[in-house]
């Protein structure tokens, strides 16, 4: 049944009786990764992730994204971070760029370049892969920590938006160890730029002052 994005409780109803929560047992998570597949080639994503609640109850993680900007590797270099992906349900045109947007605090809003990579003979279904680059030089400009979201606007800024995160595949799961954070120049001093993700699996960048190196005795 269709559900919309958000965390649903699961709950069992039998005539002439209470309702009564569920409880979670062994779940196969074959039919949803192959749910998630075929939603992706449909051009939206619609995936599910069973989880059991502290209470010990069965809930529901359901995501629901057309377009949807799927997230495959986060890659380090001086000053940069790179990211690499596929977005479903739109086309990636010669006026896509990345947009990054302040999270806990009001803030400007950040272009940052995106490339198209064709693949020649690539069904469109399949998702059209791109490369962001970022952090952008403004993130550090008033050198305060900062949490930003990260967008693809990939028909530029009159197109749709897709929001990056990780949800597909038979590991959908955010992996544990992202990539060392870029350091940027700030007014106040150097600030790391780290790759996180949220519960929600959707990828952030935190901006956080920079310690200095330990001293070597």
């Amino acid at each position: 049944m269709p559900l919309p994005e958000g965390h649903w409780d699961a709950w069992l109803r039998l005539p002439g009786s209470p309702d009564r929560r569920l409880a979670p047992g062994a779940h196969h998570l074959g039919p949803l990764t192959a749910a998630r597949a075929a939603d992706a080639a449909a051009g939206r994503v619609v995936a599910r992730l069973p989880y059991a609640t502290r209470g010990g109850r069965l809930s529901l993680r359901s995501w629901l994204r057309a377009p949807h900007a799927e997230t495959l590797g986060l890659s380090a270099g001086p000053g940069r971070l790179t990211v690499t992906g596929r977005l479903y349900g739109a086309a990636v045109t010669a006026h896509a760029y990345g947009e990054i947007r302040a999270v806990d605090a009001p803030g400007p809003l950040c272009r940052v370049p995106v490339t198209p990579t064709p693949e020649p003979g690539h069904p469109p279904t399949e998702g059209t892969p791109f490369t962001l680059t970022l952090p952008h030089p403004d993130l550090a400009a008033d050198g305060r920590p900062r949490t930003w979201s990260l967008w693809l606007r990939p028909a530029g800024a009159t197109g749709p938006e897709a929001r990056l995160a990780r949800l597909l595949g038979p590991e959908a799961s955010p992996p544990h160890r992202p990539p060392p954070a870029p350091r940027l120049p700030g007014p106040r001093g150097p600030l790391h730029a780290a790759p996180l993700y949220t519960p929600g699996h959707d990828l952030t960048l935190r901006l956080s002052p920079a310690l200095p190196p330990p001293r070597r005795g």
